[in-house]
This record gives structure tokens, sequence and C-alpha cells, in this order.
């Protein structure tokens, strides 16, 4: 007897874009749109790196402009996008990426910042286009499947770019980069329903965010110079490298006790081990609110993690 096996598939499958994908004009190919515009930023953004490794700024008009003809070329192919509305103030689609872009690249710059020539400021920013690129290619590839944002593709592109902006070292980078660098360059490229289904590229509605960098204040004497560190600390403290810093820590406290990330935590918090150093987290809080132990800070993840409590003890 034949199998029905494969006919059982293909009709679940028939189901699952019929009820589960987002309305799609028949003549836009949102997924080819947001991958372009994705080269676009990683393009420009490579255009100001080369003028930060050399303090030449007489090429980059050069550069952006034919990064910007390769983008006008590849997106006037993947149809007008007009769903669910045509965008507004923008005149077409077309004109809205290409502003998105634009404040992309100018954002960054404005934020990465050094004297030049610097080859950690050209990493950083090379490394920003590349956490632009990468996570519209996840939208992309969820456009084109018809399927949620896979949360697994964000977090791989979240991880390498965190490595890349701790091998870079300690210039100027905005103080929360990977935050700043979605907010900037990948929210207001891309529209999502509740079910992180991709809706629309470079929506005229998104709204610009401004992304708050919280100081917490440690009381840790400084020691050493990043990222060797190797500083004297008073008895019973150890030098710690710290987000591009050094400061001398307890003995058997959580943030002492790097790569291991098993010291102890005041309130109920657990350590637990971050890029390069250790930290006390106590849980989920509402974004901009507080947490209930005051020694804890409510940050922001910078991913759809949300924020937590958080807290170097």
């Amino acid at each position: 007897m034949a199998s029905i096996r494969p006919s059982l598939v293909l009709s679940a499958t028939v189901i699952l874009l019929a009820i589960g994908a987002p309305a799609y004009a028949d003549n836009c190919n949102l997924a080819a749109k947001l991958k372009a515009l994705g080269k676009k930023e990683s393009r420009l953004l490579a255009c100001q790196s080369k003028v930060d490794a050399t303090a030449d700024s007489s090429g980059l008009d050069a550069c952006e402009t034919k990064a910007s003809d390769r983008f006008f070329v590849a997106i006037s192919t993947t149809g007008t996008c007009n769903q669910p509305g045509m965008p507004t103030p923008c005149e077409g689609i077309i004109e809205c990426c290409e502003n998105v872009a634009d404040r992309c690249e100018s954002s960054v710059a404005d934020a990465f910042i050094d004297t030049f020539p610097s080859k950690c400021e050209a990493a950083k920013r090379k490394a920003a286009g590349y956490l632009a690129g990468r996570e519209l290619r996840c939208h992309a590839t969820a456009a084109r499947r018809r399927q949620a944002v896979d949360p697994g593709c964000i977090t791989r592109a979240e991880a390498k770019f965190t490595v890349a902006m701790a091998t870079a070292g300690a210039c100027p980078d905005g103080g929360s980069p990977l935050a700043f660098v979605e907010d900037s360059c990948v929210r207001p490229a891309v529209k999502t329903d509740a079910g992180d289904m991709v809706t629309e590229a470079c929506p005229s509605t998104t709204t610009t965010s401004t992304t708050a960098t919280t100081t917490t204040t440690m009381p840790h004497q400084s020691c050493g110079i990043y990222p060797t560190c190797g500083g004297l600390c008073p008895a019973g403290q150890n030098c710690i490298a710290l987000v591009n810093q050094c400061l001398c820590f307890d003995q058997g406290s959580c943030t002492g006790s790097w790569p291991a990330c098993d010291g102890a935590c005041s309130s109920g918090g657990t350590c637990e081990a971050f890029s390069s150093f250790c930290g006390c987290v106590t849980g989920n809080c509402p974004c901009d609110g507080s947490c209930s132990a005051p020694e804890y800070e409510c940050l922001d993840s910078g991913s759809r993690l949300g924020c937590f409590c958080f807290s170097a003890q």
C-alpha cells in the first residue's frame, strides 16, 4: 500500500502557509529587500571603518556612493512592498530603506568615536555593520520561509558581535553597543507582528528609540591596565577585568570568581558568567523599571531576553 505521509506533509505545509504567513503583496519580496538593506548597512559601516583605520576620509564619498548604487540595483527588482499601506512620509519603499541605512551609519559613526587612525574603532564599526547585516539576514530568512524569526539566529549574531567588540579593545562604543546597534540599524528596518512574523520592511511608522546608558557605581579601586590587568589590590581582593576596566573585587565574591563564576551573591542572586566576567543576577525586571534589591540595577540585555536585575559584587 502506498504511503500517505508525503501528501500529509504537503497538506500540513499548505495549511501552515495559509494560516500563519503574513499577507505579503504578490509583487513584494520582503526577504530580498531586507537582505539588500542589511548589505547596504554593512557596506556603509565598512566605509567608515576604512576611514577609522587610516584617518583618510578622501575616499569616503566614493565608497558610500558605491554602496548606495549596489543597494538601489538590488532593491529595485524586489517589488513595491506597499502592504499594508504605502509608506509615508517617504516617497516609496526605496527611500524609506535608504533613510534607515543612512541613519544607521550616522548613528554608529557619532557613537563610535576615537582619535584616528584607530584600529580599535575600525574593528568596532565593521563589527556593527556585520551585526546589522547578520540580524537582517535572520529576518530575511524568516520572511522567505513565512515563519517567525529564529531566536537562535539572532543569538548567534549577537554572540559574534560581542566577541568582536571585546577583541577590538577599549575605544568608545556608546556604552551599550549591542543594544545601540540593534536600536539604530535593525529595529527601524523591519516590522514584526505579535508572533514575530515579518510583516513589513522599513516601516514608516518606526519610532526611533534612544538607549540610555546605565552606569553602575561600584566601590572598587582601579588596578592594572585592561585587558591584562594584574595590578595590585588590597589584601583579600583580586584584580579583575570587567567591561574594559580593571577593578579590585573581594576574593570569593561573584565577580572575583571568574572564570568559575561560583562566588556568593546577595539577596538570593546567582553568580553567572558573561563574556569575560561574572555578575550577580536575580531574574528579569520590567525595562526602565527597578529591582527589589537596592544593590541590583535593571539592565537591558540588548536582545529579546529583555531586562534583568544585575549587580557586580
